[in-house]
């Protein structure tokens, strides 16, 4: 995230052994540290950060995930940490569900604060599903992540869900981002459904109601949703994802996992779209999204690590990042500037970096 100071992010550090570190760096407007921060959890050797925003006391609040293991069987534990001006953690609250059937899925993905009420915080957890009985689950679920704390880390409510349509009985959800909207004191959450390849848009009241809920699968055979920002229109919102089935050469044909860029513009009100647009860019070489840190089904879109792609340049417009693998199995990053309607203004680019360290950037 950035603003008047610089930057500042987080992510993890593998120490080339057991244990990945939450890192958390600012930088200047210039690229120079201001400051580094690396925190370990006691419960675990894997800790990973993964959303920052920075809070109206001039501190940050994070969140992210400790686990045991990458694969979905081992222990894992959502955490939020909030930090003063300095970087030094103040306090800190893990989100542990009881899990089982061999899937553990609580995992804090992006937080934000509520003036004056505390942080809402999303990501996934684990819900059981009550599918032959109405007192034994059979399943564990990876619903959405949808727990608001107070300024002291303690619980004020948690409306969490998993989506129960007979298709995919919310089998694999995670919450991406969550805007708060001030003037009208509400909560939209970018959320995914993998199995029914679709993002969705729920808003809550500060009371944690659902007042409203849209759904985008009929877009492109499904989008992957990964950022939602305010757009140049107090009535609408814009969301930045990936076409989750798109083939370059069959021009929406089903035989490629491409994933170009996606943005649209939808009203706050009724969820309803007012533009879209689908960039292709002209690399030589389309390898498929990178899988996320949890990703059970290939070729799906990531149960979690979804980077904030997407920001408003000061014309207006929207300035876009993504990256995609190529012939030597690295990462190319690419960027697109398009006008306030999401139409390219300038040629796509493509930077290919080497690799100069084991530091991992995630938000």
């Amino acid at each position: 995230m950035h603003d008047s100071t610089g930057f500042v992010m987080t992510g993890y550090v593998d120490t080339m052994g057991a244990a990945h570190q939450v890192f958390v760096l600012r930088i200047d407007g210039s690229g120079n540290v201001v400051d580094q921060r690396r925190f370990e959890s006691p419960f675990s050797g894997l800790t990973h950060g993964l959303g920052i925003q920075r809070t109206q006391d001039d501190g940050y609040v994070l969140t992210g995930f400790i686990a045991d293991g990458y694969a979905i069987w081992e222990d894992k534990r959502a955490f939020v940490l909030k930090m003063d001006a300095n970087l030094n953690p103040t306090w800190s609250r893990y989100i542990n569900t009881p899990w089982s059937f061999n899937r553990d899925l609580d995992m804090g993905e992006s937080i934000v604060e509520i003036p004056g009420q505390g942080y809402f915080v999303t990501g996934s957890m684990n819900i059981p599903r009550y599918q032959f009985s109405s007192s034994v689950p059979n399943f564990t679920d990876q619903g959405v992540l949808a727990l608001m704390l107070d300024l002291n880390g303690n619980v004020l409510w948690n409306t969490s869900f998993a989506a129960q349509d007979s298709v995919t009985a919310g089998q694999w959800n995670v919450g991406v981002k969550p805007y708060f909207d001030a003037g009208s004191n509400l909560i939209y959450l970018m959320s995914n459904n993998a199995q029914a390849h679709q993002f969705n848009i729920t808003v809550f009241d500060l009371a944690g109601n659902i007042v409203n809920d849209w759904d985008y699968s009929y877009l492109l055979n499904g989008i992957a949703g990964f950022d939602l920002i305010e757009s140049g229109n107090p009535n609408t919102l814009v969301a930045c994802g990936v076409a989750v089935f798109y083939d370059f050469l069959a021009e929406g044909g089903w035989s490629s996992y491409n994933y170009p860029p996606v943005l649209l513009e939808f009203n706050k009100t009724d969820g309803s779209m007012v533009w879209s647009n689908l960039y292709k860019f002209p690399s030589e070489y389309y390898g498929s999204f990178p899988n996320g840190f949890f990703t059970p089904i290939p070729g799906e879109q990531p149960e979690l690590f979804t980077p904030d792609m997407v920001t408003r340049a000061p014309d207006g417009g929207y300035a876009i990042a993504a990256y995609r693998s190529n012939a030597s199995s690295f990462y190319d990053l690419e960027l697109v500037k398009t006008d306030q309607q999401g139409h390219t203004v300038c040629p796509y680019d493509t930077l290919d970096f080497v690799p100069i360290s084991r530091v991992r950037y995630v938000s």
